[in-house]
């Protein structure tokens, strides 16, 4: 299991998914329940939504190879020097599509508008698609030269795109068990979400938002930019709980499950 189908299509965007959105959930619902064997990617999120009583675990698929001490070091570097320089851009970054609805690019670009004057920002947006609608977005809030679209990267240039990040940001309607969000947080980025999906099970409750709430947004970031100290604990705490992540950890967990399955369906087999 490794998202909501409710969250996802209600959130979408088009009536029609809405629609539909119950009906997904439903059969969803009713098929894992009577499982015999569920693999979810959250540790308590989707279970509660889509329980099961029978053999069960929590197990990401996201896998990261190596995650290195040095990312935390080069973090906390760049953290430092930021602090002493008298005139800063800080830099905002988010990971996703620009065709959808749901990964809060209107909640960031209306909390920095809120920001400007105060603050010297940029929101950097890696994906693809459509840009218009998010210039034309922009452009209402007087924001749109603070807006920088980095287009797509190969997976080898993510980690240095990331790496220029001061501020992940991750304000989305929906999620399950996010990608982006745990590689932001292998590099050592103190990083901002909503209390969605898996969301909360990674970050720290102080920097969780309420989804669409941009003035919570805007207080999160102005809390980071404006203490050092709290970027650093943030960025120290991203990076060890990242490490939970690390592909021979979860492959470890995942294969002792899956023996435990195929043990018993030899076991019924035999009966």
């Amino acid at each position: 299991m490794v998202g909501c189908p409710f969250d996802s299509l209600w959130n979408y965007g088009k009536i029609s998914k809405k629609i539909v959105a119950p009906i997904f959930a439903w059969i969803n619902k009713y098929e894992i329940k009577k499982a015999k064997f569920v693999t979810y990617v959250s540790n308590e999120f989707l279970q509660k939504r889509y329980p099961n009583k029978n053999k069960i675990i929590g197990c990401s698929d996201v896998d990261i190879p190596t995650i290195e001490e040095k990312n935390l070091e080069r973090r906390i570097k760049k953290i430092r020097e930021k602090q002493e320089k008298k005139e800063n851009v800080y830099k905002l970054g988010m990971i996703g599509s620009l065709n959808v609805n749901f990964k809060g690019h209107e909640t960031a670009i209306k909390a920095i508008s809120q920001l400007k004057g105060k603050w010297n920002m940029e929101l950097h947006l890696l994906g693809t698609g459509d840009q218009k609608r998010w210039i034309a977005m922009a452009k209402k809030y007087e924001v749109e030269n603070q807006l920088v679209f980095d287009g797509v990267l190969p997976h080898e240039e993510v980690n240095k795109w990331l790496d220029e990040i001061d501020i992940y940001l991750i304000p989305s309607l929906t999620e399950g068990m996010p990608r982006a969000l745990i590689e932001a947080m292998s590099r050592a980025c103190p990083t901002i979400g909503t209390k969605v999906g898996g969301i909360p099970e990674l970050l720290d409750p102080e920097m969780l938002i309420n989804k669409k709430d941009e003035k919570q947004l805007r207080e999160k970031i102005e809390k980071l930019i404006t203490n050092s100290e709290k970027m650093e604990e943030m960025a120290k705490r991203n990076f060890y709980k990242s490490l939970e992540f690390q592909k021979e950890q979860l492959d470890n967990k995942r294969n002792e499950f899956y023996d435990k399955m195929l043990r018993e369906i030899k076991l019924n087999e035999c009966e």
